[in-house]
């Protein structure tokens, strides 16, 4: 049952912390906050359907290496000035939950089932705070439960 457990939670978390990324269209590469809205919920949707499979040690490690990845595409966003503290607020909470879901990843590849117990209440705290901060901006995608 505890097996169950983490591995939700680490489904939770990869599917926050996954959550956006794209690129700008505008000159300057600032996005509308339609179009951030837009490429960030369309990332986290792919991110999502990557992830939601999560099941086996291996799968951990690919679901930890995409959630890297759409990490480095979010922040590649440049959101519009009026989103701009919220986004990185998003972005802040993130971070946090990365060496999190790092050492839940490895406590699982080494079977370290006491380990990983001791990280699901840190990964829900990070997962409920990524949550906030990604509805707080429309970023529904981003905030699934």
């Amino acid at each position: 049952m505890r097996k169950t457990t983490i591995s939700m939670t680490l489904v939770a978390l990869v599917l926050v912390a996954a959550g956006c990324g794209g690129g700008g269209s505008s000159s300057s590469g600032q996005l509308s906050a339609s179009e951030l809205k837009s490429k960030a919920n369309q990332i986290c949707s792919d991110l999502n359907d990557k992830t939601k499979n999560v099941s086996k040690s291996e799968d951990f490690d690919a679901a930890l290496k995409a959630t890297n990845d759409a990490i480095k595409k979010l922040k590649a966003l440049q959101p519009p000035a009026s989103m701009k503290a919220k986004y990185q607020a998003f972005l802040d909470e993130l971070d946090a939950g990365v060496p999190v879901l790092t050492k839940l990843v490895k406590a699982v590849d080494d079977k370290n089932l006491s380990e990983a117990t001791k990280l699901v209440p840190q990964a829900d705290q990070v997962d409920r705070r990524a949550n906030a901060a990604a509805r707080a901006i429309g970023l529904d995608s981003c905030a699934q439960e």
